[in-house]
Protein backbone atom coordinates (compact mmCIF):
# COMPACT_ATOMS: atom_id res chain seq x y z
CA UNK A 1 0.00 0.00 0.00
CA UNK A 2 2.46 2.19 1.25
CA UNK A 3 5.05 1.99 -1.99
CA UNK A 4 1.85 2.42 -4.18
CA UNK A 5 1.27 5.79 -2.58
CA UNK A 6 4.84 7.04 -3.09
CA UNK A 7 5.04 6.03 -6.39
CA UNK A 8 1.79 8.31 -7.22
CA UNK A 9 2.82 11.29 -5.06
CA UNK A 10 6.24 11.49 -6.08
CA UNK A 11 5.08 11.60 -10.08
CA UNK A 12 2.63 14.28 -8.78
CA UNK A 13 5.69 15.74 -6.89
CA UNK A 14 7.42 16.16 -10.37
CA UNK A 15 4.58 17.63 -12.25
CA UNK A 16 3.12 20.11 -9.04
CA UNK A 17 3.32 23.87 -9.95
CA UNK A 18 3.44 25.92 -6.94
CA UNK A 19 4.47 29.52 -7.29
CA UNK A 20 3.93 31.91 -4.60
CA UNK A 21 1.60 34.28 -6.62
CA UNK A 22 0.33 34.97 -10.03
CA UNK A 23 2.16 37.53 -12.39
CA UNK A 24 -1.25 39.18 -14.21
CA UNK A 25 -3.75 41.69 -12.40
CA UNK A 26 -6.48 43.96 -13.93
CA UNK A 27 -9.71 45.80 -12.77
CA UNK A 28 -12.75 44.51 -14.28
CA UNK A 29 -15.41 47.81 -14.88
CA UNK A 30 -17.34 47.57 -11.91
CA UNK A 31 -14.38 47.39 -9.96
CA UNK A 32 -12.87 50.77 -11.34
CA UNK A 33 -16.11 52.32 -11.54
CA UNK A 34 -15.64 51.58 -7.66
CA UNK A 35 -12.38 52.95 -7.05
CA UNK A 36 -13.31 55.92 -8.82
CA UNK A 37 -16.34 56.92 -7.35
CA UNK A 38 -14.93 56.60 -4.23
CA UNK A 39 -15.16 59.31 -0.90
CA UNK A 40 -12.28 61.11 -0.55
CA UNK A 41 -11.88 61.93 3.58
CA UNK A 42 -11.39 65.95 3.45
CA UNK A 43 -8.25 64.96 6.00
CA UNK A 44 -5.02 64.88 4.24
CA UNK A 45 -3.83 62.28 6.30
CA UNK A 46 -6.58 59.97 6.17
CA UNK A 47 -6.21 60.81 2.06
CA UNK A 48 -2.86 59.91 2.50
CA UNK A 49 -3.14 56.67 3.92
CA UNK A 50 -5.62 55.59 1.82
CA UNK A 51 -3.79 56.64 -1.34
CA UNK A 52 -0.81 54.61 0.00
CA UNK A 53 -2.78 51.83 0.56
CA UNK A 54 -4.48 51.44 -2.80
CA UNK A 55 -1.25 52.15 -4.68
CA UNK A 56 0.85 49.82 -2.59
CA UNK A 57 -1.57 46.93 -2.87
CA UNK A 58 -1.67 47.61 -6.35
CA UNK A 59 2.09 47.34 -7.06
CA UNK A 60 2.41 44.21 -5.39
CA UNK A 61 0.03 42.70 -6.66
CA UNK A 62 1.10 43.10 -9.80
CA UNK A 63 4.54 42.14 -8.64
CA UNK A 64 3.56 38.58 -8.30
CA UNK A 65 1.10 38.83 -4.67
CA UNK A 66 -2.09 39.08 -6.73
CA UNK A 67 -3.57 35.27 -5.78
CA UNK A 68 -2.86 32.36 -7.60
CA UNK A 69 -5.95 30.10 -8.80
CA UNK A 70 -5.12 25.74 -8.00
CA UNK A 71 -7.92 24.15 -9.28
CA UNK A 72 -8.78 20.67 -8.04
CA UNK A 73 -6.83 18.24 -9.89
CA UNK A 74 -9.21 15.28 -10.51
CA UNK A 75 -8.55 12.15 -9.07
CA UNK A 76 -7.89 8.44 -11.25
CA UNK A 77 -10.08 5.43 -10.09
CA UNK A 78 -6.76 4.16 -8.77
CA UNK A 79 -5.96 7.18 -6.58
CA UNK A 80 -9.73 7.31 -5.13
CA UNK A 81 -9.75 3.71 -4.19
CA UNK A 82 -6.39 4.84 -2.11
CA UNK A 83 -8.46 7.49 -0.52
CA UNK A 84 -10.91 5.58 0.49
CA UNK A 85 -8.51 2.43 1.97
CA UNK A 86 -6.92 5.30 3.73
CA UNK A 87 -10.27 7.02 5.17
CA UNK A 88 -10.84 3.39 6.24
CA UNK A 89 -7.97 2.59 7.71
CA UNK A 90 -8.03 6.57 9.62
CA UNK A 91 -11.44 5.33 10.84
CA UNK A 92 -10.26 2.61 12.60
CA UNK A 93 -6.81 3.86 13.81
CA UNK A 94 -7.44 7.74 13.77
CA UNK A 95 -3.66 8.30 15.81
CA UNK A 96 -1.75 6.83 13.20
CA UNK A 97 0.03 9.96 11.95
CA UNK A 98 1.62 8.20 9.15
CA UNK A 99 -1.90 7.71 7.55
CA UNK A 100 -2.51 10.94 7.75
CA UNK A 101 0.28 12.24 6.18
CA UNK A 102 -0.35 9.92 3.43
CA UNK A 103 -3.70 11.53 3.30
CA UNK A 104 -2.51 14.70 3.63
CA UNK A 105 0.08 14.69 0.86
CA UNK A 106 -1.95 13.46 -1.66
CA UNK A 107 -4.88 15.72 -0.81
CA UNK A 108 -1.61 18.52 -1.52
CA UNK A 109 -0.93 17.54 -4.89
CA UNK A 110 -4.17 17.75 -5.93
CA UNK A 111 -4.42 21.38 -4.79
CA UNK A 112 -7.03 20.57 -1.97
CA UNK A 113 -5.15 22.49 0.31
CA UNK A 114 -7.23 23.37 3.55
CA UNK A 115 -8.14 19.51 3.46
CA UNK A 116 -4.05 18.82 3.29
CA UNK A 117 -3.55 21.15 6.40
CA UNK A 118 -6.04 19.54 8.38
CA UNK A 119 -4.65 16.41 7.73
CA UNK A 120 -0.89 17.41 8.64
CA UNK A 121 -1.68 19.36 11.17
CA UNK A 122 -3.24 16.58 12.69
CA UNK A 123 -0.44 14.29 11.89
CA UNK A 124 2.14 16.74 13.40
CA UNK A 125 0.41 17.31 16.57
CA UNK A 126 0.41 13.21 16.92
CA UNK A 127 4.13 12.91 16.33
CA UNK A 128 5.75 16.49 16.32
CA UNK A 129 8.99 14.38 15.26
CA UNK A 130 7.50 13.27 11.74
CA UNK A 131 9.63 15.15 9.71
CA UNK A 132 7.92 13.71 6.74
CA UNK A 133 4.59 15.11 7.46
CA UNK A 134 5.87 18.64 8.36
CA UNK A 135 7.91 18.86 4.60
CA UNK A 136 4.74 18.23 3.27
CA UNK A 137 2.53 20.97 5.69
CA UNK A 138 5.44 23.17 5.03
CA UNK A 139 5.18 23.05 1.56
CA UNK A 140 1.31 23.26 1.37
CA UNK A 141 1.90 26.60 3.42
CA UNK A 142 4.44 27.82 0.44
CA UNK A 143 1.24 27.01 -1.87
CA UNK A 144 -1.02 28.27 -0.03
CA UNK A 145 0.68 31.41 0.40
CA UNK A 146 0.58 31.65 -3.61
CA UNK A 147 -3.31 31.20 -3.28
CA UNK A 148 -4.08 33.66 -0.64
CA UNK A 149 -5.49 37.31 -1.29
CA UNK A 150 -3.20 39.69 1.15
CA UNK A 151 -4.13 43.68 1.64
CA UNK A 152 -0.68 43.75 3.17
CA UNK A 153 1.29 44.79 0.38
CA UNK A 154 2.38 41.34 0.12
CA UNK A 155 3.57 41.05 3.79
CA UNK A 156 1.63 38.42 4.69
CA UNK A 157 2.22 36.34 1.47
CA UNK A 158 5.55 36.88 2.12
CA UNK A 159 5.97 35.51 5.64
CA UNK A 160 3.80 32.83 4.70
CA UNK A 161 6.37 31.78 1.87
CA UNK A 162 9.62 32.25 3.64
CA UNK A 163 8.10 30.44 7.08
CA UNK A 164 6.99 27.60 5.16
CA UNK A 165 10.65 27.42 3.04
CA UNK A 166 12.49 28.11 6.13
CA UNK A 167 10.50 25.12 7.84
CA UNK A 168 11.09 22.69 4.74
CA UNK A 169 14.94 23.67 5.20
CA UNK A 170 14.40 22.73 8.22
CA UNK A 171 12.56 19.39 7.87
CA UNK A 172 15.97 18.53 5.60
CA UNK A 173 18.25 19.31 8.42
CA UNK A 174 16.15 16.59 10.35
CA UNK A 175 16.37 13.96 7.93
CA UNK A 176 18.83 14.43 4.89
CA UNK A 177 18.71 11.12 3.72
CA UNK A 178 15.00 11.19 3.22
CA UNK A 179 14.73 11.32 -0.39
CA UNK A 180 11.17 12.26 0.01
CA UNK A 181 11.69 15.40 1.93
CA UNK A 182 14.64 16.12 -0.33
CA UNK A 183 12.01 15.57 -3.36
CA UNK A 184 9.51 18.13 -1.63
CA UNK A 185 11.99 20.95 -1.19
CA UNK A 186 13.62 20.40 -4.71
CA UNK A 187 10.00 20.71 -6.66
CA UNK A 188 8.96 23.77 -3.84
CA UNK A 189 12.33 25.79 -4.70
CA UNK A 190 11.95 24.92 -8.52
CA UNK A 191 8.65 26.48 -8.97
CA UNK A 192 8.92 29.86 -6.43
CA UNK A 193 12.38 30.45 -7.66
CA UNK A 194 14.75 33.14 -6.97
CA UNK A 195 12.31 35.03 -5.15
CA UNK A 196 13.51 33.38 -2.11
CA UNK A 197 16.94 33.36 -0.88
CA UNK A 198 17.47 30.09 -0.48
CA UNK A 199 16.77 28.85 -3.82
CA UNK A 200 19.80 27.70 -4.19
CA UNK A 201 20.02 24.84 -1.88
CA UNK A 202 18.52 23.02 -5.00
CA UNK A 203 22.07 22.15 -6.07
CA UNK A 204 22.77 20.74 -2.42
CA UNK A 205 19.83 18.40 -2.77
CA UNK A 206 21.79 17.66 -6.32
CA UNK A 207 24.73 17.02 -4.83
CA UNK A 208 23.48 14.81 -1.99
CA UNK A 209 21.33 12.89 -5.54
CA UNK A 210 24.37 12.47 -7.18
CA UNK A 211 26.67 11.24 -4.41
CA UNK A 212 23.75 8.39 -3.48
CA UNK A 213 24.11 7.43 -7.25
CA UNK A 214 28.04 7.34 -7.43
CA UNK A 215 27.68 4.75 -4.28
CA UNK A 216 24.76 2.80 -5.58
CA UNK A 217 23.47 3.23 -9.23
CA UNK A 218 20.90 1.44 -8.09
CA UNK A 219 19.97 3.90 -4.80
CA UNK A 220 16.76 5.06 -5.90
CA UNK A 221 14.10 3.40 -7.32
CA UNK A 222 12.84 4.45 -10.91
CA UNK A 223 9.93 6.18 -9.50
CA UNK A 224 12.28 8.33 -7.14
CA UNK A 225 15.36 9.31 -9.77
CA UNK A 226 12.63 10.25 -12.48
CA UNK A 227 11.52 12.56 -9.63
CA UNK A 228 14.75 14.22 -9.13
CA UNK A 229 15.87 14.41 -12.63
CA UNK A 230 12.44 16.46 -13.86
CA UNK A 231 12.73 18.36 -10.76
CA UNK A 232 16.35 19.10 -11.40
CA UNK A 233 15.60 20.68 -15.08
CA UNK A 234 12.70 22.50 -13.38
CA UNK A 235 15.51 24.07 -11.37
CA UNK A 236 18.03 25.07 -13.55
CA UNK A 237 15.53 26.20 -15.80
CA UNK A 238 14.36 28.68 -13.40
CA UNK A 239 17.46 29.46 -12.35
CA UNK A 240 18.45 30.28 -16.38
CA UNK A 241 15.78 33.14 -16.45
CA UNK A 242 17.28 34.83 -13.18
CA UNK A 243 20.87 34.97 -14.93
CA UNK A 244 21.69 38.02 -16.04
CA UNK A 245 25.06 36.60 -17.87
CA UNK A 246 24.89 34.74 -21.11
CA UNK A 247 27.59 32.17 -19.96
CA UNK A 248 25.21 31.47 -16.77
CA UNK A 249 22.65 31.26 -18.75
CA UNK A 250 24.13 29.08 -21.20
CA UNK A 251 25.31 26.88 -18.44
CA UNK A 252 21.90 27.20 -16.54
CA UNK A 253 19.98 26.32 -19.57
CA UNK A 254 22.43 23.15 -20.40
CA UNK A 255 21.84 21.31 -17.02
CA UNK A 256 18.56 21.34 -17.96
CA UNK A 257 18.75 19.87 -20.89
CA UNK A 258 21.09 17.46 -19.64
CA UNK A 259 18.59 16.23 -17.01
CA UNK A 260 15.34 16.58 -19.60
CA UNK A 261 17.53 13.98 -22.20
CA UNK A 262 17.70 11.52 -18.87
CA UNK A 263 14.46 11.22 -19.28
CA UNK A 264 13.82 11.45 -22.71
CA UNK A 265 12.12 8.14 -23.62
CA UNK A 266 11.31 6.81 -20.67
CA UNK A 267 8.05 4.72 -21.19
CA UNK A 268 7.09 4.93 -17.55
CA UNK A 269 7.14 8.21 -17.25
CA UNK A 270 3.00 9.49 -16.51
CA UNK A 271 1.08 11.58 -18.69
CA UNK A 272 1.67 14.90 -16.59
CA UNK A 273 5.60 14.18 -16.65
CA UNK A 274 5.48 14.00 -20.05
CA UNK A 275 3.72 16.89 -20.16
CA UNK A 276 6.11 18.97 -17.97
CA UNK A 277 8.71 17.41 -19.87
CA UNK A 278 7.47 18.82 -23.22
CA UNK A 279 7.21 22.10 -21.90
CA UNK A 280 10.53 22.24 -20.14
CA UNK A 281 12.10 21.29 -24.25
CA UNK A 282 9.69 23.72 -25.91
CA UNK A 283 11.12 26.76 -23.54
CA UNK A 284 14.86 25.71 -23.44
CA UNK A 285 14.56 26.00 -27.27
CA UNK A 286 13.07 29.49 -27.33
CA UNK A 287 16.19 31.69 -28.01
CA UNK A 288 17.33 33.77 -24.52
CA UNK A 289 15.83 37.42 -24.07
CA UNK A 290 19.10 38.24 -22.11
Amino acid sequence: MRSLVLIIIIALISTSSIHAGGIAFQFNQSQGQQISTMKISKNPGVNFLVTSFVIGNIISWMMGAWPKDFPVKSYTAEEQSILLELQEELQEVPDDDSLRVELGSIYFQHNELDKAESELEKAIALNPHNSEGKSWYYANQVKQSGAMFDLSMGLLKLYKLNTGIEGLNQTVQEAPEDAVIRITRLATLASVGTRVSSFSLFQEDERWFLDKQVQDQDYFSPGIERGFYLNFARAYFTQSLADTEESNVSASQKKSRQYVEQLEGDPDLSPDERRVLQQLKVSLNQPSKN
